[in-house]
């Protein structure tokens, strides 16, 4: 049995892998969340959190006040609304992470959300064929147009515009996902 949605036809069977791949990414979105709030954790507990906290205030991506929404409920919100691919999400982590070796930034809960949407903005730029329009990804991610643009010129400037990632990066960030996917 086969449907017609815009002139395309669908099969059963790829109807299902579409459900498949949807419940990956809600699965990879799980593990995805709660690596970043327990690295937001972990930090909570470094010697000079409240200094370092204090330090990067002042940077574009530290909101003032703490968002009323869990940073799963974000991912979940970006994922259904964007259709990225799962190498994307995995890209805007590796790109998280450099930013934050490169400035010496910490993960907080005051900038985390922020830091996501320009790894992600990013991510998607490098890594989709298919993209949206930058007003589109600012409603879905919570800011202004005008913000995001701020946030990804600062997030490309603080990365020293190397969007480069090896195929070994890419496969150890993979494989550490995957394996925490398994053991939940």
């Amino acid at each position: 049995m086969s449907e017609t949605y815009s002139g395309y036809s669908t099969s059963n069977s790829s109807k299902n892998i579409n459900i498949h791949q949807k419940k990956s990414k809600f699965r990879l979105l799980n593990i995805i969340s709660s690596t970043l709030d327990m690295m937001i954790n972990e930090n909570k507990d470094l010697p000079n959190y409240r200094l370092l906290l204090h330090s990067q205030k002042k940077l574009v991506f530290s909101g003032i006040s703490l968002p009323n929404f869990s940073l799963n409920d974000y991912i979940k919100r970006i994922i259904t609304y964007t259709k990225i691919e799962e190498n994307t999400l995995i890209i805007s982590l590796i790109y998280i992470d450099k930013l934050c070796q490169l400035n010496q930034l910490i993960l907080t809960p005051y900038n985390i959300h922020r830091l996501l949407c320009s790894a992600l903005i990013c991510a998607i730029k490098f890594n989709e064929d298919k993209t949206f329009g930058m007003s589109y990804y600012a409603e879905i991610f919570g800011v202004s147009t005008y913000e995001l643009n701020v946030l990804e010129y600062k997030f490309i400037e603080m990365i020293d515009f190397n969007f480069y990632i090896n195929e070994n990066q890419f496969v150890q960030y993979k494989n550490y996902l995957l394996k925490l996917k398994k053991m939940k």
